[in-house]
């Protein structure tokens, strides 16, 4: 989006320096567009830092509490007062409202208020943001690294909407052929697909209840350098 709307304005001389800043940037390699800056403050994967790194193992729970209230944007029409003026075409999915509503509308409300009492005394705190940021990173490593079962239990209630131009409705669960797991030769590889492909594989190892389930699974993504 921060490169788009830079693009727009590439013929206009006018146009400044678009700095993003972002709680966590992960770099795919893309070529960077001129005049468009990114910066990560609790990750960034171009520091190379594997702590940071390990940020992005669970994005979602970030992702979810900042949504758009409107839902989805699947395409734009024409509109706005200006002839050459468009307005987004929006997709509100019913569970996701649900739980916007329910949830997300609430935690947003209150980091606003965190937000704005932490402006109010901030000429008086005796730190930086910088300061704060190994201890705010470290917390939320903990919960996505080795969160309770209750936390992994909870989190199946949620869904996530992956709205630039996919407008896909993502859950939690375990997306497995149980079929397969009657054939003991194909029941690990495709316990293995579904773990690859689950949004946060540390909640389903913690569902499971498996003594020493962290262990192992730590094991096999460490052989697997990942």
């Amino acid at each position: 989006m921060q490169d788009n709307i830079v693009r727009a304005f590439a013929d206009d001389p006018g146009c400044p320096e678009v700095h993003g800043l972002y709680l966590g940037f992960l770099d795919h390699g893309l070529p960077q567009q001129p005049r468009s800056t990114k910066h990560g403050y609790l990750a960034d994967s171009r520091r190379g830092d594997p702590e940071e790194y390990d940020f992005f193992r669970n994005t979602p729970v970030v992702e979810m509490a900042t949504t758009a209230a409107h839902g989805s944007a699947v395409g734009y029409r024409p509109g706005g007062g200006d002839p050459r003026g468009s307005v987004p075409v929006l997709r509100h999915h019913d569970i996701e409202k649900a739980l916007a509503e329910g949830h997300f509308l609430a935690v947003q409300e209150a980091i606003y208020a965190y937000g704005r009492e932490l402006a109010r005394v901030r000429p008086l705190l005796p730190f930086t943001a910088e300061e704060l940021r190994p201890g705010v990173l470290d917390a939320f490593l903990r919960y996505v690294r080795y969160p309770t079962r209750e936390e992994a239990a909870e989190f199946l209630r949620f869904s996530h909407v992956e709205s630039f131009g996919v407008d896909e409705v993502t859950t939690f669960g375990l997306d497995i052929d149980r079929r397969l797991l009657l054939r003991p030769w194909r029941a690990i590889p495709e316990l293995s697909r579904a773990l690859d492909r689950n949004l946060w594989r540390e909640g389903v190892v913690r569902r499971s209840g498996i003594p020493m389930a962290n262990f192992a699974y730590d094991l096999y993504r460490t052989l697997r350098g990942r």
